[in-house]
């Protein structure tokens, strides 16, 4: 996060260690099934976050990330400047869990029981 804070509220939501599987000795997956594996675990977890309360979440990821979610018309932006990790470029990044988001990935307020029931 630089020299800037880590967030503390209920609102706010770490996201962290979330990716998609793919099957060992599988040919490598398309650009579009990589991406559509993202939005569709992101979208259970804006659904997830939004059922119970959350506004934001804060996520500490690859510039990679942050470059498909700005593709997919999600609303994120940097909390701080990248740093480099194992030698690879990371980001903190926010992301609104509001119309923009919600629009871009499909979810309506209140889908979030169907996830978790």
């Amino acid at each position: 996060m630089g020299d800037t804070p880590c967030p503390r509220a209920a609102e706010i939501w770490e996201l962290s260690r979330y990716a998609t599987q793919t099957v060992p000795g599988a040919p490598p997956l398309s650009r579009e099934e990589l991406r559509a594996r993202f939005c569709a675990l992101l979208k259970a977890v804006v659904e997830t976050a939004l059922d119970c309360g959350a506004e934001r979440l804060i996520t500490f990821t690859g510039v990679g990330v942050e470059r498909i979610a700005k593709i997919v018309g999600i609303h994120v932006h940097r909390a701080a400047p990248p740093q480099r990790v194992d030698g690879k470029p990371v980001v903190a990044m926010w992301i609104e869990l509001d119309e923009q988001t919600r629009k871009a990935l499909g979810v309506s307020v209140g889908n979030a029981e169907k996830v978790l029931h």
